[in-house]
């Protein structure tokens, strides 16, 4: 196969990584994209070999596929002085604030009001957004 071409298989195997990278759910993925999670569990799932035999038909069929990884980030962090501001950019959308001065989260609410989510999943999300905003200082 010519060199930056790849298989339906390989293509499959940097999306698994994409989302290990940046942590995400298949419920999360389904949120995003509307692809259903049992669809999303047999393409990657390693014992059905379906992303291998798709693989098959699209070098049978002469079909080659091209990526390019772009830079993908679940959250956006924008700063102000001393007050960062943290939004959570796919489902569910949400935003909190930092204050580096008292080194305080506050505000933390979802975009949509209608949008419930348990308190464990909520708790996640906000580690995972503390995590991010001292990254982003770690990385200034």
């Amino acid at each position: 196969m010519p060199r930056g071409l790849k298989t339906f298989e390989k293509v499959m195997e940097e999306a698994k990584k994409v989302m290990a990278e940046h942590n995400l759910s298949l419920d999360e993925v389904e949120q995003n994209t509307g692809v259903e999670q049992d669809f999303i569990r047999i393409l990657f799932d390693p014992t059905t070999r379906t992303s291998e035999n798709i693989s098959k038909i699209f070098e049978f069929l002469k079909i080659r596929l091209f990526t390019q990884n772009l830079l993908f980030t679940p959250y956006n962090v924008l700063s102000r002085g001393n007050i960062y501001r943290i939004s959570r950019v796919i489902h569910p959308k949400c935003t909190m604030f930092y204050d580096r001065k008292t080194d305080t989260f506050y505000k933390f609410k979802y975009k949509l009001k209608t949008q419930t989510h348990s308190e464990v999943y909520t708790d996640i999300i906000k580690n995972e957004m503390r995590q991010c905003v001292y990254q982003h200082i770690l990385n200034k």
